[in-house]
């Protein structure tokens, strides 16, 4: 009976923790209203990096242009402000973070971006490259980590062939050697997705 008693409390006592461990979790508020209970690794300039659960073998990243607020565990709350870029710093930025760490499709060759007026053309160095439309995206798809650190990006996106006037919708790859990176890339180019919107209105997706 005593042993019983003793195998009960601790299985009182690990409920619990457990529930403490769940309770102790800090919160992001996205800018979407989703509250999301995680716990913080750290938080970079652009970035804060998390794990779902403290006992989640894996580990994610939000972009803070995503992110209002974070509630910290102990009660602390964390505003987060982010510079309000114009449409043209926020292009400069995506072909630093393409040039320096993205790949088309499943290619590990540099790829070599840049902006026409509001169109984004992407190419590997030699290629003919294509043209894609960031105020025409029908969706922008869940990224894809896989091991290693490497990450997919896929966009539906209108496209043509560089030198072609012919536009159709096609989904662009990208590949990139960094978790973060990938997080990044996409919140910059769904930025200026918005921003173009905002500019031209919205475009028929059917």
């Amino acid at each position: 009976m005593n042993a019983q008693k003793y195998i009960s409390g601790i299985a009182l006592l690990f409920a619990a923790f457990s529930s403490f461990s769940i309770l102790a979790q800090d919160t992001l508020k996205l800018k979407s209203g989703t509250l999301k209970r995680v716990q913080i690794l750290e938080i970079n300039d652009e970035t804060v990096h998390f794990k779902p659960t403290p006992e989640s073998p894996n580990a994610f990243y939000f972009a803070k242009t995503d992110i209002d607020e974070i509630w910290f565990q102990n009660g602390k709350k964390e505003k987060i402000t982010q510079p309000n870029l114009t449409l043209d710093e926020i292009k400069t930025k995506a072909v630093g973070l393409l040039n320096s760490n993205a790949h088309l499709g499943k290619s590990k060759n540099p790829v070599e971006s840049a902006f026409d007026g509001d169109f984004l053309v992407l190419s590997e160095k030699g290629a003919k490259g294509k043209t894609y439309d960031l105020s025409k995206v029908y969706s922008f798809q869940p990224l894809s980590f896989r091991a290693e650190n490497l990450a997919f990006l896929n966009i539906v996106i209108n496209t043509k062939e560089n030198g072609s006037e012919t536009w159709a919708k096609e989904k662009l790859v990208l590949n990139t050697e960094s978790h973060e990176k990938a997080v990044l890339i996409q919140a910059t180019l769904k930025k200026i997705n918005a921003l173009l919107i905002e500019k031209n209105g919205p475009f028929n997706k059917k």
